[in-house]
C-alpha cells in the first residue's frame, strides 16, 4: 500500500467514524440532520453513508421525501467476521489481519476449499497488546554476573556503541 493509499484509507475510516458517532440506534435520523451534526455534505457524507451501509453497521429507510438512517443495534454481537470485517473492526488493513493470522497471533478458521478465513469475535482482541512497560525490569551489571563480564571488559566501548 502506498503512502497516499494509506492516507486515503485512514481518511475514509475517520470519516465513517465521524458519521457513525452521530447516528443513533433509535430513533432514526434524517440526512439533513446528519449534515448539520457532522458538518459534511455531498459526496463525503453520501459516500460515508454508503460505506457504512455496505458494512452492515447502519440501515437506511427511504420514505417518499426523506432518507432516515439508524445504527444497527446487533452489529457488535456478530459472532464470525471475514478478514475484511475484522480489519474494519480493528481499524487496520486486510494485510495486517492476514499477517497476524499467518504469524499465529490471531486465531482464524478456514471455510471451504477456497481457504477463506473466518475469525470469532472473541478472538479479534487477542492480538491487541497494551503498551505498558511496568512489567519490565531494568538490567544492570550489579545484579547479573554475565552482564557484568560483558559490560566491564577491555572492549566495553564497542558494546556502548551498540
Amino acid at each position: 500500500m502506498t503512502q497516499q493509499n494509506g492516507q486515503q484509507y485512514l481518511a475514509s475510516i475517520l470519516l465513517q467514524r465521524r458519521i457513525l458517532e452521530t447516528i443513533p440506534i433509535d430513533p432514526p435520523i434524517g440526512y439533513s440532520q446528519l449534515q448539520e451534526k457532522t458538518h459534511l455534505s455531498g459526496s463525503d457524507l453520501g459516500g460515508g453513508l454508503l460505506e457504512l451501509e455496505a458494512l452492515g453497521v447502519i440501515t437506511k429507510t427511504q420514505t417518499s421525501d426523506i432518507a432516515l438512517y439508524c445504527r444497527v443495534s446487533n452489529a457488535s454481537e456478530k459472532e464470525w467476521y471475514s478478514v475484511t470485517e475484522a480489519a474494519t473492526y480493528l481499524s487496520v488493513s486486510r494485510r495486517t489481519v492476514q499477517q497476524l493470522i499467518h504469524d499465529g497471533e490471531m486465531i482464524a478458521y478456514r471455510v471451504g476449499r477456497g481457504g477463506h478465513h473466518r475469525i470469532r469475535r472473541m478472538d479479534l482482541d487477542s492480538p491487541m497488546h497494551r503498551n505498558d512497560p511496568t512489567g519490565l525490569t531494568e538490567l544492570s551489571a550489579a545484579e547479573d554476573p554475565v552482564l557484568a563480564e560483558l559490560w566491564d571488559n577491555e572492549q566495553d566501548t564497542a558494546y556502548d556503541r551498540l
